[in-house]
């Protein structure tokens, strides 16, 4: 799952392996299903699949390297960074179902760092970062 995580994004962030930490395992996961009709036109329970997914969210701190910088690729429509503050105001805000999204996985990463589940970012370990 992580080589997987780690290449999607390379691809559309543009940010490798030399400046991520990964978390050893995903913290949680996003099981999406979507049928053939909307809510509005009937019961989805009797159409068939359209398509479905899972995302495995999967947990990285990122230390900025020198001549390594975030930009969106072809999927992604921006890449930008936030604090955990600014993220909600953007879901309270713009009510970006995708903001709140994230927002939740945010928070979820914040309390299993808390929690001593996931290490610290490496500026907290005592550990170097690239200036």
């Amino acid at each position: 799952v992580l080589v997987g995580a780690a290449r999607e994004v390379e691809e559309e962030c543009g940010l490798t392996a030399q400046t991520l930490r990964w978390h050893p395992t995903p913290i949680t996961a996003t099981d999406a299903i979507f049928f053939g009709t909307t809510a509005e036109e009937g019961d989805s329970a009797d159409e068939p699949v359209e398509f479905h997914y899972l995302i495995a969210q999967c947990f990285a701190w990122h230390t900025p390297g020198p001549m390594e910088y975030a930009v969106a690729g072809d999927d992604a429509l921006d890449v930008a960074w936030y604090t955990l503050d600014e993220l909600s105001d953007r879901c309270r805000n713009e009510g970006m179902w995708y903001s709140r999204n994230v927002l939740e996985v945010v928070q979820l990463a914040e309390r299993l760092i808390d929690a001593g589940i996931i290490a610290p970012a490496p500026d907290e370990l005592g550990e170097a970062v690239p200036a």
